[in-house]
């Protein structure tokens, strides 16, 4: 149901929970020739800035997130650099022709096809294929906390390993797991990268407690180089 709000009111409203349905509904209102959709996330709702529904995207960041500021900006900026990927290797991307499966590539680029639908409880066969020899590791599904485990598990006998998926997206991780993959020295990289233009802040909790504000602005942009800004107070 797609409703016009003529007049300011409060409104309990309840959206798609796939990436199909969210196309479906953008490409129905779009039929009404409107200059900017916006889509409301969530920490963990990532899926709505896929490059396959969203043209860029916007983090927002807050107090509310955690009593302490340390935390949050930690957290914050995890999740940027994880939303920030960078982009593979054109050769290596144009070597996958658009594989609908998780691909392990070696290093004269020899490939094995992991001939299942997804990697999700199916982690260990990717042990099984690792090696010194693998340079390249495509994930057709999700990234895991367990694949993280599993490659942790093996970094003694891997060699400049990188791993792919399809964007940032796809990675279902828990907070500080991608910082444990990059102590193995494996790299982490995407085949469509998300535009992120900005980084958002509400140093207001609705709890009751409130973080300094220029504090919490300077040390956010000490750690991305996106616009940082408070919408209630920059935009003035």
């Amino acid at each position: 149901m797609i409703i016009e709000a003529v007049t300011e009111g409060l409104a309990l409203v309840a959206g798609p929970s796939t990436i199909s349905e969210m196309k479906k509904l953008i490409s129905l209102i779009e039929k009404y020739n409107v200059s900017k959709i916006l889509i409301d996330g969530a920490l963990f709702r990532k899926s709505i800035a896929s490059f396959k529904i969203a043209d860029a995207a916007i983090l927002s960041t807050g107090a509310s997130y955690n009593p302490s500021m340390k935390k949050v900006v930690n957290d914050t900026t995890l999740l940027l650099d994880e939303l920030t990927l960078p982009k593979a290797p054109e050769s290596i991307i144009d070597s996958l022709h658009n594989e609908d499966k998780s691909i392990v590539i070696d290093k004269d680029n020899s490939k094995a096809v992991i001939e299942l639908d997804t990697l999700l409880s199916n982690e260990e066969i990717v042990k099984k294929l690792l090696n010194s020899n693998t340079r390249y590791l495509y994930i057709a599904g999700a990234l895991s906390n367990k694949l993280i485990h599993i490659i942790i598990d093996k970094r003694f006998e891997l060699n400049k390993l990188t791993v792919i998926v399809k964007d940032a997206t796809h990675i279902i991780v828990d907070i500080g797991y991608l910082e444990k993959l990059k102590l193995t020295n494996t790299k982490l990289c995407v085949i469509n990268k998300i535009n992120m233009l900005l980084l958002t802040y509400n140093p207001y909790s609705p709890h009751g407690y409130e973080f300094n504000n220029e504090e919490f602005k300077n040390l956010l942009k000490e750690k991305t180089k996106l616009p940082v800004i408070n919408v209630l107070k920059d935009l003035e």
